[in-house]
């Protein structure tokens, strides 16, 4: 059995507030609907309770100057990647979704897309 690696990223106090919004916009917008909710909505909602712990840990300790590391499954990170491109409406999610495809490219690990022509 092949361990897959782990995605890791560094991230402010205001990078993890934004995150952790998001998070609760994904939750309040699909828990009334779940049986028609996306897969890897409800696996990023499952997810959700380690953006929580991330958050609240945060909120109590100094920033350090490279920022908070948050280590995820890759699972977690190419669903995110993916999630962000076609929902990040604000500068601040663009950043992480940043951070995330170059971690995801420094280990050669993120989403391909296919290049087709929308005619």
């Amino acid at each position: 059995m092949v361990a897959l690696p782990k995605v890791s990223i560094h991230l402010a106090k205001y990078e993890i507030n934004a995150l952790h919004r998001y998070f609760v916009f994904l939750v309040q917008r699909s828990w009334n609907n779940l049986p028609k909710t996306d897969s890897d909505v409800i696996v990023l909602i499952e997810y959700s309770f380690k953006i929580e712990t991330l958050k609240r840990s945060s909120e109590y300790r100094p920033q350090p100057k490279k920022g908070f590391s948050f280590t995820m499954p890759l699972s977690i990170a190419r669903i995110l990647h993916t999630r962000l491109q076609e929902v990040a409406f604000n500068e601040v999610l663009v950043m992480i979704l940043g951070k995330i495809d170059y971690s995801l490219n420094t280990i050669n690990m993120a989403p391909k897309k296919d290049k087709t022509l929308d005619i």
